[in-house]
């Protein structure tokens, strides 16, 4: 078993307006919490390996390969990899991103 406490987490993004956490990395995964405030973007940008959102709360706009799409709360978006992904925070809240890294 493994419990991780919050003063345990590590910053993996510290920017304005934009915070993340690493939570755990185990085998091939990667677990991170992401926050971005109200009006502050993760300009597009590609990985080379397969990413799973999901939004805890708020509403972002996600661009991915080109295209925009509004994503709110309680949904989930997997993303491939080497495709362009950024967020933007279009609400009024922070918007709250649970992320999941496959490292393979």
């Amino acid at each position: 078993m493994i419990i991780k406490t919050i003063k345990e987490r590590k910053k993996v993004l510290s920017a304005s307006g934009l915070t993340g956490e690493l939570l755990l990395t185990s085998d091939d995964l990667e677990f991170v919490r992401l926050t971005i405030e109200p009006g502050k973007e993760i300009l597009p940008h590609k990985m080379h390996i397969k990413v799973i959102f999901y939004v805890i709360s708020g509403t972002g706009l996600l661009q991915f390969d080109g295209k925009e799409q509004e994503v709110e709360k309680g949904s989930i978006v997997e993303c491939e990899p080497d495709k362009e992904r950024g967020w933007k925070n279009i609400g009024d809240d922070n918007l709250e991103l649970f992320v999941i890294k496959r490292m393979v």
